[in-house]
């Protein structure tokens, strides 16, 4: 599970170089991105809890992407 969370967290930095390399598409694209986290972190959530529990980290991963990318372009206006 260690490895699991470990991989969870290395989606702040590599968020960070979407961020930096998409600035136009963050733009244009927000309210989906948006949308997209909320569904990412709802959905899950709901598959930490079932037998295919690696889906779920992968959703959380998509979800720390795009909040990470979100604050970034935030905070660059």
């Amino acid at each position: 599970m260690l490895v699991e969370l470990l991989v969870l967290v290395l989606g702040i930095p590599v968020g960070l170089l979407l961020a930096w390399l998409c600035r136009d598409e963050l733009a244009a694209g927000r309210k989906y991105l948006q949308w997209l986290l909320v569904g990412c972190v709802v959905v899950g959530v709901a598959f930490l809890f079932s037998d295919v529990w690696e889906f779920g980290l992968v959703l959380l991963f998509v979800a720390v992407l795009g909040g990470v990318s979100i604050n970034k372009h935030l905070y660059d206006l």
